[in-house]
């Protein structure tokens, strides 16, 4: 994983957070929180909200939610920077949800997903 992230970071990517390497821009993700028990507990992103426009999944299935957040996050991060054109955006996930999303990116971003997992056959 490491080679990985240094290996995007010479490329150009924006990166924000990564406890030694400290060069992620920003990491956005499921809701986590630790419990009275001390356990750590997940929560889904979004729960079953209205309509999104997905024909291909039900709403707890699809991040399609999430696509204006994406377009939000993705904006941020272009205007936020010198060159522009040369920045790239990293979207990692490998769910059947994770699919829409990955249709927002542009031709120079990336998606990350584990080999023979649901995004990876429909990409």
């Amino acid at each position: 994983m490491v080679p990985a992230i240094k290996s995007a970071h010479a490329l150009g990517c924006d990166l924000s957070y990564c406890e030694r390497l400290n060069i992620f821009s920003e990491i956005n993700t499921n809701l986590g929180y630790v419990n009275e028990e001390g356990r750590l507990r997940m929560s889904p992103y979004h729960f079953n909200k209205a309509s999104h426009g997905c024909t291909l999944y039900p709403p707890n299935m699809c991040y399609t939610f999430f696509n204006d957040f994406l377009s939000f996050i993705l904006d941020r991060i272009q205007n936020s920077i010198f060159e522009v054109d040369n920045k790239r955006f990293i979207y990692h996930g490998d769910g059947i949800g994770d699919y829409c999303p990955s249709l927002r990116l542009r031709e120079r971003d990336f998606v990350m997903s584990r080999k023979n997992f649901p995004v990876w056959d429909l990409i």
